[in-house]
């Protein structure tokens, strides 16, 4: 399981951000989604933009409300 963090902003104002966690075999698919949304957003263009892709190593735990 990866945790994938997208940041979007330009001259340090928020534009679009995203969270996802998915499996390996999804990774590529969620990295472009969340460059699309970032470089396609209806708030503006960016000029910085931070991926993040980490490996989930502690138990996933499910939180029910």
């Amino acid at each position: 399981m990866y945790s994938i963090k997208m940041r979007a902003s330009n001259e340090d104002i928020h534009i679009s951000g995203a969270e996802t966690m998915c499996e390996f075999d999804d990774l590529e698919n969620y990295l472009k989604k969340h460059f699309n949304k970032a470089f396609y957003h209806e708030n503006g263009t960016i000029d910085f933009l931070n991926l993040k892709i980490e490996k989930v190593k502690e138990p996933i735990q499910i939180l029910r409300v």
